[in-house]
């Protein structure tokens, strides 16, 4: 299959982590709603019978004390891994990153790869992105890939 089909996939995953941000950034509540919401979301996954037993102790022990940091963080990714995708720049690793934020979420809700929302797909796309280095199409990884042929991140 030609790269060129993987695109519109690299754009879509792009476009929805960029978007995703600016929805943050400029909503009507302000990024500290965004920092409560991340904190109580949570402090919910730990106390939830459908997060996963194994995952529980990363929310409890990791992201829940540590909530601030980890909103803001998710925020700056979530716009940095949108642009990195829309201009194919080391869409491999930006890939890599969402594959592993996008596999975080499901795991703190409690949902499983075929369940009836959107992470499988997601997490299916990220893979497509990932294995076919889809930046190397009307992306800034073409010419990274021109000077230097031994794909690294793009």
């Amino acid at each position: 299959m030609p790269r060129a089909a993987f695109v519109p996939i690299r754009l879509y995953v792009g476009l929805a982590f960029f978007l995703s941000a600016l929805e943050i950034v400029f909503d009507k509540d302000g990024i500290s709603s965004w920092v409560k919401l991340f904190g109580e979301t949570a402090a919910k996954g730990v106390d939830s019978d459908r997060v996963f037993a194994f995952y529980k102790p990363v929310l409890s022990v990791f992201v829940q004390p540590n909530a601030n940091v980890f909103a803001w963080a998710v925020l700056v990714c979530f716009g940095i891994l949108g642009i990195a995708l829309i201009l194919g720049a080391f869409s491999r690793l930006a890939g890599a990153i969402t594959l592993f934020l996008q596999i975080n979420f499901m795991l703190a809700r409690g949902e499983s790869f075929l369940g009836p929302h959107s992470d499988g797909l997601m997490i299916g796309m990220e893979l497509a992105i990932i294995l076919a280095a889809a930046g190397r199409v009307w992306g800034i990884d073409a010419v990274l890939h021109r000077r230097r042929p031994q794909p690294v991140f793009y």
